[in-house]
């Protein structure tokens, strides 16, 4: 009953305070997480709906207030079709104010998260196999890479991140780890928020039983499912770190379950530690390019994956492709060697059915000679004095 009552307090304190921020009327909590809530309003001078995240630092100072300010202007910065958009950004005044919350308005999308659509798909059967959940990935892919270029990290890269627009279709990356940028609370231990939930959490929109946070080995939030050995370890998130946790949602998207099978951040960590974070064998569906390329993504070591995310995503789109030009080249060769076999065939059958022809040359060349010759003969004959005839030639006479 306590717990209760002390969850509405919550929603009707976060309500005033919205509510004191500008020209937004404040409609429904859609979510919260261990650092804040999010609502969704409208906003009135607009006439659009936005959502409105609200950050509550849990230390006193305005350090925290100030990394968290710093890093969704940066983000608001970032303009693109599969980033979830900030309009805004400030301080809503308090009593104290190095508590003051820190609110973002946000661009609202309306529809479904990326592992609410996988779990649509299954239950539906859905046409399409691994092409389509590509194609999905390969949008949040498009959106990773453009805050990479910004210089954002996002840290928590997992389905549950991942805005899917009913209207558009477009899958649009959420929630950049605004949350990570805040201070622990002190009292912090391995955990947050009442015990950890090994299968999720993260900062800003997460429901209640998905907080898994991190660890005395650092300030690092994320959920440890889709972590990257290095920040199991303890070592802050790069945008390797990103490539990983995208790799290893879509290898759980394409083969129904993740790559390994360790249960609990303990676990995990130990298997970071031993370097034995191995994905298994993979599905016979699944084609050898994209599990060539999800294996590079999962590397161990941050160096042996892709470069950037643009390498990777090049892959993907190129890999399908690349299959039929080898049998499209194969099969070209064939048809030559078809036609070149025809061909000498052909003409060793004419041979074989056309009569001799004379050799024109040899001909030629005996006529030269005979003709030669006769004039020869004819020379000498007509070259001695001229004597008259003996006449008729006798034969031998009979003997008697």
């Amino acid at each position: 009953m306590g717990a209760k009552v002390g969850r509405q307090q919550a929603r009707k304190r976060e309500r005033e305070l919205l509510e004191g921020i500008g020209d937004f009327e404040v409609l429904e909590r859609l979510g919260a997480g261990v650092m804040g809530a999010v609502w969704r309003a409208v906003d009135r001078k607009l006439g659009r709906p936005v959502a409105i995240k609200l950050l509550l630092p849990h230390k006193r100072g305005t350090r925290a207030q100030s990394r968290m300010i710093r890093e969704a202007r940066a983000l608001a910065r970032l303009v693109h079709p599969n980033v979830v958009a900030v309009y805004e950004v400030g301080l809503i005044e308090d009593e104290d104010p190095c508590r003051a919350p820190v609110y973002i308005v946000l661009e609202f999308v309306a529809g479904q998260t990326m592992d609410e659509w996988m779990v649509e798909r299954r239950g539906r059967r859905r046409p399409g196999g691994w092409r389509a959940v590509v194609s999905m990935y390969q949008g949040a892919g498009e959106g990773l890479a453009a805050a990479h270029r910004a210089g954002l990290i996002h840290r928590d890269f997992k389905p549950a991140n991942l805005l899917i627009d009913h209207g558009t279709g477009a899958v649009k990356v959420a929630d950049f780890g605004l949350a990570a940028v805040g201070d622990l609370p002190e009292s912090a231990g391995s955990t947050l928020g009442g015990g950890v939930d090994e299968e999720g959490s993260s900062s800003g929109l997460d429901h209640s039983r998905d907080h898994a946070r991190l660890t005395r080995m650092g300030a690092v939030l994320g959920t440890p499912a889709y972590m990257a050995p290095e920040q199991l370890l303890g070592e802050p998130a790069t945008a390797a770190s990103d490539q990983f946790a995208f790799c290893l949602c879509l290898w759980e998207a394409v083969h129904g379950d993740r790559p390994w099978r360790h249960g609990s951040l303990e676990e995990l960590r130990s298997a970071a530690a031993r370097r034995s974070l191995s994905p298994g064998r993979p599905l016979e569906r699944v084609p050898r390019w994209l599990d060539r390329a999800l294996r590079r993504g999962l590397a161990l070591e941050p160096e042996d994956r892709f470069p950037n995310m643009e390498a990777l995503l090049r892959e993907l789109d190129e890999g399908p492709r690349r299959p039929r030009r080898r049998w499209t080249a194969v099969a070209l060769g064939a048809s030559l060697a078809v036609v070149a076999g025809a061909s000498s065939w052909w003409t060793a059958e004419r041979a074989e059915r056309t009569p001799n022809a004379p050799d024109l040359g040899a001909c030629e060349a005996a006529r030269s000679h005979l003709a030669e010759s006769w004039n020869r003969l004819g020379r000498r004959r007509c070259s001695g004095p001229s004597r008259p005839s003996a006449g008729p030639r006798r034969g031998p006479r009979p003997r008697r």
